[in-house]
């Protein structure tokens, strides 16, 4: 098959097993090139730097890759370097795999979500990975997107991604799950709590995931890989009737 002009990223910083495994593997199959913070930025959504300045730092070789840059910014940042300053035509961005699953609402803070968000901004089809628990190896996630990685590339649809979520190798995959993201998952996931005077702490819990309907938290906890197609446009326009007569004088 042809060779893809893969970019990598992800929100756990280029020290990351899984980003290292991932671009190994590609490597073998494509033209790889990475772009990745140089530390932990979990949970930053899809933050960029405006008003400060983003270091870029090029690496003399990095598991295989072709051009590998590690920075001081987010993701996002990480992604729009790489499309604009590679000076390669992508065929597909990969965000991950990210260490610990980003299913219903984790969505909302997920940095690893927003760099293939920032992949789509940039006409890049892309794909957020994720293993699923915060302990065990990244062979599932790897083997997904490696064997995927055409099918992946060809799925285009103007401002859509595709979040994925994988168990970790540990577990048998029991097969794919195409599915809705869990809404009812964090009601009660974040709640301020004062550890001492000043300081707060966010903490809560999750719910059981085995009582939720047909959802990317139920299958990807019973050893599914789920797989949500999800938007960058966030307006509502079957609901802009509502509000235009709720207004209307």
């Amino acid at each position: 098959m042809t060779k893809l002009n893969i970019l990598l990223t992800n929100d756990d910083g280029y020290q990351s097993v899984g980003l290292q495994q991932m671009c190994l593997e590609l490597s073998k199959y494509h033209n790889v090139y990475v772009s990745a913070p140089d530390s932990q930025r979990s949970a930053c959504s899809h933050a960029i730097h405006f008003h400060s300045p983003v270091s870029f730092v090029k690496l003399d070789s990095y598991f295989g890759a072709k051009l590998a840059y590690i920075s001081s910014g987010m993701p996002a940042d990480c992604v729009k370097f790489g499309a604009l300053q590679f000076g390669v035509k992508f065929d597909l961005l990969v965000s991950g795999p990210n260490n610990c699953e980003n299913y219903g609402h984790d969505v909302l803070y997920s940095a690893t979500v927003g760099g293939a968000e920032e992949g789509v901004v940039c006409g890049i089809p892309s794909v957020s990975i994720s293993r699923v628990k915060k302990q065990g190896g990244f062979g599932h996630c790897i083997d997904f997107v490696v064997k995927n990685a055409h099918k992946l590339a060809k799925f285009a649809p103007q401002n859509v991604f595709l979040n994925v979520n994988v168990p970790p190798v540990e577990m048998p995959v029991k097969g794919i799950k195409v599915a809705r993201l869990a809404g009812e998952l964090f009601d009660d996931y974040f709640v301020a709590s004062v550890e001492q005077k000043g300081v707060y702490h966010l903490t809560g819990y999750v719910h059981d995931t085995s009582m939720m309907g047909d959802c990317d938290a139920r299958w990807a906890e019973e050893g599914y890989i789920t797989i949500t197609p999800m938007t960058i446009v966030q307006d509502v326009p079957s609901l802009f009737a509502m509000v235009e007569e709720m207004f209307d004088e």
